[in-house]
C-alpha cells in the first residue's frame, strides 16, 4: 500500500505461484521494462494451494512500460481467478492495458475464471514501437470474468503491430460479461471478437469515435456453412 516503484528492469510486482488474497493499492507503477502487475503464471497449478488468486490490484497509477520487453501489458492475468483489477489509471506505452485470461483452447479447462476489471480509466495507450493491440483483452475460456464499468480512450495502432482496439475477446473466450463501458477515441474501434468465441455478452456499452472501424469480427472465419454468431451484442449504442 502506498508504494512507488519506477524505473525497473522487468515488472514491478508479480504475484506469483501460491499467492492468494494479495492486495496492491493506491500505490504508483512506473516507467518499467516490461509490465507493472502479473498476477499468476501461463501453465495451470497442480493444486489448489499453488494457485494465485482472490489478488487485487485497485486504486494505483500504472504508466509507461514495455521499455526493455516490446509487448508487455500493464497488468496481465494468467492462469488464476478471482482476481479484481478496479479503479485503476492505466496510460503509455503497453501493448495491452489489462490482459486476463491465459488458455488458446477451448480444452482442457483452465483456472482463468471469475476475474474482475472495473472502474478503470486507461487512456493514451499504446504509445511506443508496437502500438496497442487491446486495451483490455481477454483470452480463452473464462466464466464468471465481467468487464465493466471502464472508461477507454485514445487507444494508438502502430504500422508494425497493434490493432488499436478498446475491448477484445480473442480466441475462445466463452462466459465473459463486457457491460456499461464507454470507449471512444479507439483506432480500430470499441469492441472486437474473435470468430472462435461463444457464449458472452456485450451490453450496454457506448463504443464511439473509432478512426479505422467500429466494431470488428477477426481471426481464422469459420468454414463451410455461416456459424451462428456466438455472443449475445445487445443495448449498445454505436457512434461514428
Amino acid at each position: 500500500e502506498g508504494c512507488e516503484l519506477a524505473h525497473l528492469g522487468g515488472w514491478g510486482v508479480w504475484f506469483g505461484r501460491g499467492c492468494q488474497d494479495c492486495t496492491l493499492l493506491r500505490s504508483t507503477v512506473r516507467d518499467v521494462g516490461a509490465g507493472c502487475v502479473k498476477i499468476g503464471e501461463p501453465a495451470n497449478a497442480a493444486r489448489d494451494n499453488e494457485e494465485a488468486c482472490r489478488n487485487q490490484v485497485v486504486d494505483n497509477h500504472l504508466a509507461d512500460g514495455s521499455e526493455v520487453y516490446l509487448g508487455s501489458p500493464a497488468v496481465w492475468i494468467g492462469q488464476s481467478s478471482g482476481n479484481l483489477v478496479g479503479h485503476n489509471e492505466i496510460s503509455g506505452a503497453f501493448q495491452w492495458g489489462v490482459s486476463v485470461g491465459w488458455n488458446w483452447d477451448y480444452f482442457p479447462l483452465n483456472r482463468a475464471r471469475d476475474n474482475v476489471v472495473e472502474f478503470n480509466h486507461i487512456h493514451h495507450i499504446g504509445t511506443g514501437i508496437l502500438g496497442t493491440h487491446g486495451a483490455i483483452y481477454a483470452l480463452g475460456v473464462s466464466p464468471g470474468t465481467t468487464i465493466r464499468n471502464n472508461h477507454i480512450h485514445h487507444v494508438f495502432s502502430n504500422e508494425y503491430w497493434g490493432a488499436g482496439e478498446g475491448i477484445i475477446l480473442d480466441n475462445g473466450c466463452s462466459g465473459i460479461l463486457v457491460e456499461n463501458n464507454l470507449v471512444h477515441h479507439a483506432s480500430a474501434g470499441g469492441w472486437g471478437c474473435n470468430f472462435n468465441c461463444y457464449g458472452n455478452l456485450i451490453l450496454n456499452n457506448i463504443f464511439a469515435f473509432g478512426s479505422k472501424y467500429q466494431l470488428t469480427r477477426y481471426g481464422d472465419a469459420p468454414s463451410g456453412e455461416a456459424r451462428p454468431n456466438g455472443e449475445v451484442f445487445a443495448r449498445n449504442i454505436v457512434v461514428w
